[in-house]
């Protein structure tokens, strides 16, 4: 595993993070490949970019702020899986949801992008 791999995905998703926060999800998208899958709970697989930047449009009218912070990231070759756990907060800055997130990354072109992304509840 590449340090310098690592340290670029943890980034990335702070990246993420900060584009959420501050209502850039057009720009979200560049970090996910054209055919990403988003799995979240209760709805069905969502897959490519336009399908996920709809659903994060939707989740922006609920969720004004996100919290990731990454547990740990495994990489080999061109695959990393990225584990970690988030918080969810309204606009009153009230906790929303908590929960746990699988990436996994692949690199294209010289590129780490969101591959697939999946996020589990843990009952909030």
């Amino acid at each position: 595993m590449s340090r310098s791999d690592e340290t670029y995905l943890r980034k990335q998703n702070q990246i993420f993070e900060s584009l959420f926060n501050t209502n850039e999800l057009e720009s979200i998208m560049q970090l996910f490949e054209e055919d990403a899958m988003l799995l979240l709970p209760g709805v069905p697989l969502i897959r490519g970019r336009s399908a996920i930047l709809e659903t994060f449009r939707f989740m922006k009218t609920k969720i004004d702020k996100i919290s990731n912070h990454t547990e740990e990231i495994h990489i080999s070759g061109i695959t990393a899986i990225e584990v970690g756990h988030y918080q969810h907060f309204d606009l009153n800055g009230k906790p929303l949801d908590e929960g746990k997130f699988l990436v996994v990354w692949k690199k294209v072109a010289g590129a780490w992008l969101i591959s697939k992304d999946s996020v589990s509840s843990n009952g909030r």
